[in-house]
């Protein structure tokens, strides 16, 4: 009897050392917030913001709670072993960083014992923007914190990309181009056609680019072999997820070389068929844009051909914004010269006030 008690004990006792802890409710997706928390904790060194992280939070799989990985990671990196109390023994297998990861107090103590761990975690511009407005910052006074440089410069290329989320964008081409597009200069009038039909899906305005020019050069890419009409369906066929479409692209002898294997590996139709298939693999929520022009005397044709006023310096696009923020937070958290900084002590109340979750 004796016996069977202590073997139930023992069962017992390593039942609950392997299990996860229960929670009373739901695990679910990680916020905003919560990802912030993580961020700046381990920036920052500042462990106690991953107390704002709900124990019910994961990033990739439920059965890693955020909170736990917040504590991991501050404290591996910095080789604090009075944090690893409060990882929670859960087991993670992760391939894309260095493979499983023991995410359990004893496994933290033996990952500091290996020396300083380095993980990389970041934001999206529009989660930094969203973050720093509501903690109250402005990106045109943000180098009044005086740790960044003043923002703010003349984007062209910005003003053109924002072009497509204007309301009477379309009406305007329209406008522009009548029906024959005779009254504007070509090279003009077909960078606005392929503006407009990626604003509207509508691959009828490919249809009136020449059909015999490359691809022109833009704000990121050097100029083409593709045929900038092709290249405008594909694309439009991309978005649209539309199949049909590729068949209006020609099967172009140019686009065949005996050196590759397929031969039509450059071929604008056949890469679209495999795309919309699922061999050529990207994001999930690619979409293609429409083409920024490389000249910006170019862009300040059509901005004003379209009867929008140029930019000025308060217009900066997003991603100049999210990277100012990006190197706030990195100065903040990484100079040493501002370790006792004003700025700093502001930035990080600013980060408590914001709310935790449970």
């Amino acid at each position: 009897m004796n016996k069977l008690i202590f073997s139930i004990s023992v069962s017992l006792a390593g039942l609950f050392f392997i299990c996860p802890p229960s929670y009373s409710a739901q695990p679910r997706p990680a916020n905003d917030h919560e990802q912030f928390y993580h961020y700046v904790a381990y920036e920052f060194n500042e462990p106690d913001l991953c107390e704002k992280i709900s124990p019910r939070a994961f990033l990739t799989n439920e059965n890693e709670r955020y909170r736990a990985e917040c504590y991991y990671d501050v404290a591996t990196h910095y080789g604090r072993k009075d944090l690893c109390a409060k990882v929670t023994p859960i087991y993670r297998n992760d391939s894309i960083w260095t493979g499983p990861v023991d995410l359990s107090p004893r496994g933290c103590e033996k990952r500091i014992a290996k020396g300083k761990d380095n993980v990389a975690y970041a934001l999206s511009d529009q989660q930094k923007i969203a973050l720093f407005s509501e903690m109250g910052y402005k990106p045109e006074t943000l180098y009044l914190e005086g740790v960044t440089p003043q923002i703010g410069r003349i984007d062209l290329a910005g003003a053109y990309s924002m072009l497509g989320k204007k309301d009477d964008i379309m009406e305007r081409i329209k406008k522009v181009v009548g029906e024959s597009g005779a009254a504007v200069p070509v090279e003009q009038t077909e960078f606005l056609y392929d503006l407009a039909a990626h604003v509207s899906n509508d691959v009828s305005w490919c249809m009136r680019i020449r059909e015999d020019i490359p691809s022109p050069a833009s704000k990121y890419t050097s100029a083409g072999q593709d045929h900038f009409r092709d290249t405008c369906i594909y694309q439009i066929a991309s978005n649209t997820q539309d199949k049909a479409l590729c068949d209006m692209i020609p099967d172009r002898p140019e686009y065949l070389n005996e050196d590759y294997n397929p031969k039509d590996l450059l071929s604008v139709r056949q890469n679209c068929y495999r795309q919309i298939d699922g061999a050529i693999k990207y994001s999930n929520n690619l979409r293609y844009s429409y083409l920024i022009p490389a000249e910006e005397k170019m862009i300040v044709l059509l901005i004003s051909l379209l009867g929008y006023p140029l930019p000025d310096i308060k217009d900066v696009p997003e991603s100049e914004v999210g990277s100012a923020y990006l190197n706030f937070i990195l100065e903040l958290g990484n100079n040493p010269d501002l370790k006792e900084s004003p700025a700093r002590k502001r930035f990080l109340e600013n980060v408590r006030k914001l709310p935790s979750y449970e």
